[in-house]
């Protein structure tokens, strides 16, 4: 865990423990199990079985510290470039005893204000928090839960590829709880207790599971609608195919017209509990593959799901164009209809062998939102009230 990510959508990533197994079809290509193959003995091994590896303990260590430190105000979003991340307390002359903004590139000055932030922690960036292979003690998720809980100043994204198993594993880890300390538990065990009934979801938890295609779509969201959530969302990453959301995006959906049929009632149950939500999905990320195996991602796609997000009032964030994007509209050609949709000047493409060109980006993720038309250039976040709690550092 470090204080930079290369994950633009968080601030900061945690691994409890690293590994995982291949689930479907957006883990053909999986940069974490790429990486694993080089120290397995630190990053963990990839499928069935096979050995998970824990993180020590100075690396867990470190997020006591991050609430202590944003529950502080130190954690600041800049007014001037938006640049999040901890700023360094200091003595005069200095207004609050806090040094300007940490990008070395921005023109803000030290008296400029910037707003305290809550930082947002991906989890697992290496794993699955979910994961329920037999090399993941139920203890580990345990131990992750109890993090989670006594961090109330971070907003932890927690990301799995199996939202089905959420009521089973913290079922599971409920019971080694009572067992750890005894019937009487605590603080702790009635906020699980209480998100295991629905009475109450954590204010800081965002769950999200990962949809690459309309048919992982149709899986494992009815299951994701089944958790309680301050934040559900969605990661449309590495998008493999045009994907319909709306049937799970409005407010009141319409049922006739929603898959899978048979959770029509469960739907507009969800929707009732959910009734200070303006929709079931509250956030959708998009992006293409990256990686020297990189399939092909046809922008198109990420504007229909743009225009699905809009119509619900839903914040999309547009994460990469990945490294094999199609050339949208023919861009090389100037055929371009709409200019929201023109590629910068100096914008290069080749031919690929599926007969469309493709788009030659210089960032090797295609995440460099400068590099693209500008109709793609949005970042939205979903807009949550829970302010960081005072504590002293």
């Amino acid at each position: 865990m470090a204080e930079e990510t290369g994950v633009e959508w968080c601030d900061l990533t945690f691994n409890l423990w690293r590994g995982c197994k291949k689930k479907s079809a957006g883990c053909g290509n999986c940069y974490a199990a790429r990486f694993a193959q080089f120290n397995p003995a630190v990053l963990g091994s990839w499928g069935p079985g096979r050995p998970r590896v824990h993180a020590v303990g100075s690396y867990v260590a470190q997020v006591a510290r991050w609430n202590e430190r944003a529950g502080a105000g130190l954690f600041r979003e800049c007014s001037v470039c938006g640049r999040r991340g901890f700023y360094k307390r200091v003595e005069r002359p200095f207004p609050g005893g806090l040094l300007g903004c940490p990008n070395p590139d921005c023109v803000a000055l030290p008296e400029q204000e910037s707003d305290v932030a809550r930082p947002r922690v991906f989890s697992a960036s290496m794993a699955d928090w979910l994961d329920d292979d037999e090399a993941v003690p139920v203890g580990w998720l345990l131990e992750l839960l109890r993090l989670v809980h006594g961090s109330p100043n971070l907003d932890w994204l927690l990301l799995t590829k199996s939202p089905e198993v959420w009521e089973e594993r913290l079922t599971l880890a409920l019971g080694v709880d009572r067992i750890e300390t005894g019937e009487k538990g605590g603080a702790f065990r009635r906020w699980l207790t209480d998100w295991l009934s629905g009475e109450e979801s954590p204010r800081n938890v965002w769950v999200g599971t990962s949809v690459e295609n309309q048919e992982w779509a149709d899986k494992r969201i009815p299951a994701l609608l089944r958790i309680p959530a301050a934040v559900r969302f969605l990661s449309v990453e590495p998008m493999l195919g045009p994907v319909n959301l709306e049937w799970a995006l409005p407010w009141k959906p319409n049922i006739e017209a929603m898959r899978p049929t048979v959770l029509r009632d469960e739907l507009e149950r969800l929707a009732e509990r959910d009734r200070e939500h303006t929709s079931l999905i509250h956030w959708v990320i998009c992006g293409g593959e990256s990686g020297s195996r990189a399939r092909v991602f046809d922008p198109c796609w990420a504007i229909d799901l743009m225009r699905q997000c809009e119509r619900a009032g839903v914040p999309f964030f547009m994460k990469q164009m990945g490294a094999r994007a199609v050339a949208d509209f023919g861009g090389l050609r100037g055929t371009v209809v709409c200019p929201e949709r023109r590629w910068p000047v100096g914008a290069e493409f080749v031919p690929s062998e599926h007969g469309k060109d493709l788009v030659k980006l210089h960032h090797k993720k295609g995440g460099d939102p400068a590099e693209w038309p500008e109709i793609y250039r949005r970042r939205e976040f979903p807009m949550v009230g829970v302010k960081p709690r005072r504590t002293t550092v």
